[in-house]
């Protein structure tokens, strides 16, 4: 028994097992950091027709902002952390221009 999900890029694991009666069980299939949208998943065995249901994922609840997006703001490959290379000089009030906030689900996608 094998189990494929229809996207490429997606990573998944599933577990397959047998039941005490011989059926065919799939356990914990988990997809990692899908992006919104349908998924088609496909379960087959040789010898066997291919079974196929898609799966939606939608976005999520709130997790995180990300203030990442001015024009000379880059992010760290090491660590994700952003940082603007345009100096901002000491004063009395520090105006930090063209910041962008946005939110974003614990799936990464930007939320509406």
């Amino acid at each position: 028994t094998a189990v494929g999900v229809g996207e490429i890029s997606t990573r998944y694991t599933a577990s397959v097992r047998r039941s005490a009666t011989g059926e065919g069980v799939i356990d914990d299939l988990a997809l990692y950091d899908p992006g919104a949208g349908a998924y088609t998943v496909t379960v087959s065995s040789q010898g066997l027709v291919p079974y196929a249901f898609q799966v939606t994922v939608t976005q999520g609840y709130p997790s995180s902002l990300d203030a990442c997006g001015c024009p000379t703001c880059t992010r760290r490959m090491s660590d994700g952390v952003c940082v603007d290379s345009r100096p901002y000089p000491a004063d009395v009030t520090v105006s930090l221009r063209d910041a962008l906030v946005v939110m974003r689900d614990a799936g990464g996608p930007l939320l509406g």
